[in-house]
């Protein structure tokens, strides 16, 4: 199961960092990516290298407890853990997808205080009626 978890990931970094990543360059020609940002032991940069953490330790998990070395946090039967996580997945997925595509061209991983983008009052919807068509 810790490869499924894996490849799950692996897809997840894929679309909501790769895929958007271009979507947004495609738009603006920027990719959107603005690093850790703030005074070292800020909220801000703590904030920002929380992030980076956390995406490093993410299949980091899964393939220790691939190898053995760390077990998972709760022992499922196998048919309701890959159905339990997969449905969880998806819904996670498309919602993060969907949450992205909904910021337009003010979707940023990090803050640069210089720079402003349109405020998002609406949801996907909105954003997509003020385009004549999609440019992704």
């Amino acid at each position: 199961m810790p490869y499924a978890a894996l490849a799950g990931y692996v897809v997840f970094a894929a679309l909501a960092f790769g895929w958007r990543s271009w979507v947004h360059w495609k738009r603006t020609g920027s990719t959107g990516y603005r690093g850790v940002s703030g005074r070292p032991g800020s909220l801000e940069w703590w904030g920002g290298l929380l992030f980076v953490v956390a995406i490093v330790l993410t299949p980091l998990a899964a393939l220790l407890q691939a190898r053995g070395t760390l077990a998972p946090p709760v022992a499922l039967p196998a048919p309701l853990a890959l159905g339990l996580g997969g449905a969880l997945y998806a819904a996670g997925l498309a919602g993060t997808l969907w949450s992205q595509l909904a910021m337009g061209d003010s979707w940023r991983v990090g803050v640069d205080e210089g720079e402003r983008t349109t405020l998002v009052t609406r949801g996907r919807s909105a954003s997509c009626a003020t385009r004549s068509s999609p440019s992704w």
